[in-house]
């Protein structure tokens, strides 16, 4: 007999047999890896429609989540996750030099050569790691 379950990363409500309560199965829409358990009613509230908005993968055209790294069934990189990490990386590294810069003024009340340094090796950092839209 065939259970509803809720994956625990994408929250996508998943068919699985009752006999798989327990053990470990891969999400068809994210690929990422959940315990099957019974879904109760209290969690039917916790899902976000996300069946609803799935995508269809450019490679092999089946429907995968949009928050999915890559195509579970092809192995297809899905573009938009990698460019919001690619954004996120170039954010960490701007915050890296604007916080290296902030720290070499602060050297550089005790300490002016260091401190100097410290502040232009901050802005390089920042100016290189900005992004061009």
């Amino acid at each position: 007999m065939s259970i509803d379950t809720l994956c625990t990363s994408c929250g996508d409500v998943v068919k699985s047999e009752q006999s798989m309560i327990g053990l470990t199965m891969d999400c068809p829409y994210c690929g990422n890896a959940f315990e099957v358990s019974p879904r109760r009613d209290s969690q039917a509230s916790k899902v976000n429609n996300k069946t609803s908005t799935l995508i269809n993968c450019e490679s092999c055209n089946k429907s995968i989540s949009p928050e999915a790294h890559a195509c579970p069934s092809c192995g297809h990189p899905n573009k938009k996750i990698q460019k919001k990490a690619k954004n996120k990386e170039y954010d960490n590294k701007q915050r890296s030099g604007c916080l290296l810069l902030l720290l070499g003024l602060v050297v550089g009340a005790f300490n002016p050569t260091i401190g100097g340094i410290m502040v232009v090796i901050g802005i390089i950092i920042a100016v290189i790691n900005t992004r061009v839209t």
